[in-house]
């Protein structure tokens, strides 16, 4: 009977911020049914997948010059069909064994993204400062790498957890978060400000 699953390959509202964040935006509704056809495909040819929980799938789109990792785990099967859940998207290089084996990703794939309903009006300072911030990641990642990008990354999340934290207690932002938290919530000048420094500090 297994050897006819049909396999589902399901987007979260995770994996979707994740690819808004490593497309800049939003991948098409196309290209995004073409990137589930084919998962599914290479699923459903690699038996070896069926019977895992957890497991990561490298993606190179050439259209869009991307190396990915896609994270998935195991949903429910009805009947003949097997649904997975993609829990994460990011950049290829943004991976490690040293990460994985810490539980760096495996808390990161747990943070859950609460899509807000309500959309307040912005303050072109909010704006501006945002834009900076997002602009400043752009060059730390572009002239600085990759190692250097991902600390400014992690500044970024502290600052913004500081800011964000409620009465339950100090939350991390996970990365996957922060283009989200600074497009969606805005940031405060004296957080953006604080941001703007410790990024400064980072670029030779």
């Amino acid at each position: 009977m297994e050897d006819y699953l049909e396999h589902i390959v399901n987007y979260t509202a995770e994996s979707m911020v994740d690819m808004s964040v490593v497309y800049d935006k939003l991948p098409s509704d196309e290209d995004l049914k073409e990137i589930k056809e084919e998962i599914e495909n290479y699923i459903t040819e690699h038996k070896k997948y069926w019977y895992k929980f957890y497991y990561k799938l490298r993606y190179i789109d050439d259209d869009h010059d991307k190396d990915l990792y896609f994270f998935f785990k195991k949903g429910d099967q009805i009947n003949n069909t097997q649904n997975w859940n993609i829990v994460g998207v990011c950049e290829y290089q943004d991976w490690s064994e040293e990460a994985e084996e810490s539980g760096r990703i495996r808390a990161w794939i747990e943070t859950k993204v609460e899509l807000e309903t309500m959309k307040k009006e912005e303050d072109w300072v909010v704006v501006m400062y945002r834009n900076q911030i997002l602009n400043k990641l752009e060059v730390i990642y572009e002239f600085e790498g990759a190692d250097t990008y991902i600390e400014a990354r992690e500044i970024v999340a502290r600052e913004l957890s500081k800011q964000y934290s409620d009465d339950s207690g100090y939350e991390e932002i996970e990365p996957r978060s922060i283009k989200y938290y600074l497009k969606k919530r805005g940031v405060n000048s004296k957080t953006a400000i604080r941001i703007l420094g410790e990024l400064n500090k980072l670029l030779k």
